[in-house]
C-alpha cells in the first residue's frame, strides 16, 4: 500500500497539483455519466419504450375499429341500393300504371253536360 502511495506521490510532482485534480474531476464526472446512463437514461429508454409499445397497440385496436365501421357502412350502402333498386321497380309499375290509366281515360268519350235552359 505504501508503494501505491508513493507511486501517487511521484506523480504528483512530477505533473503537478492541477494536472491530478483535472484527473480526479474527471474520473468522477466519468462514474457520474456512467451513474446516470444506467439508472436514469436507460430508466427512460423502458418506460419510452413502454409508451410506444401501448400506443401500437392503441392504434392497432383503432385501426380494426375502423375497419368494422368500414363493412358497416357498406353493408348500409348495400341495402340502400336494394332499397334503391325496390323504389324503382315501384315507381316504374306505378309509371306504367299511371300511363294506362292516362289511355283510359283518353279513349273514354267525354260526357258533356247539358245545360240547363
Amino acid at each position: 500500500m505504501f508503494a501505491e502511495f508513493s507511486d501517487f506521490i511521484g506523480t504528483v510532482e512530477r505533473f503537478g497539483v492541477p494536472v491530478i485534480i483535472l484527473a480526479a474531476f474527471s474520473y468522477f464526472v466519468a462514474g457520474s455519466i456512467k451513474w446516470l446512463g444506467n439508472n436514469v437514461i436507460m430508466t427512460l429508454q423502458n418506460r419510452h419504450m413502454a409508451f410506444l409499445d401501448k400506443i401500437e397497440e392503441r392504434m392497432s385496436s383503432i385501426d380494426s375499429f375502423h375497419e368494422s365501421i368500414k363493412a358497416t357502412q357498406e353493408e348500409i350502402m348495400e341495402s340502400q341500393e336494394d332499397i334503391i333498386d325496390h323504389i324503382s321497380d315501384i315507381e316504374e309499375f306505378l309509371g306504367v300504371v299511371h300511363l294506362e290509366q292516362e289511355e283510359e281515360i283518353k279513349d273514354k268519350p267525354v260526357k258533356r253536360r247539358k245545360k240547363a235552359d
